[in-house]
């Protein structure tokens, strides 16, 4: 139980770092691009 509360109260802010930003950047770029083909056909 100590160790679920522990996760639970960690309320510290991520630090990303740029190449972590690049890749969520091009992840959703490429989930935009497979909604605008799916929307398209």
């Amino acid at each position: 139980e100590a160790a679920v509360l522990a996760l639970e109260n960690n309320n510290t802010p991520h630090c990303w770092t740029v190449e972590e930003l690049k890749e969520i950047r091009l992840a959703a770029l490429a989930d935009l691009r497979a909604l605008k083909k799916l929307e398209a056909a």
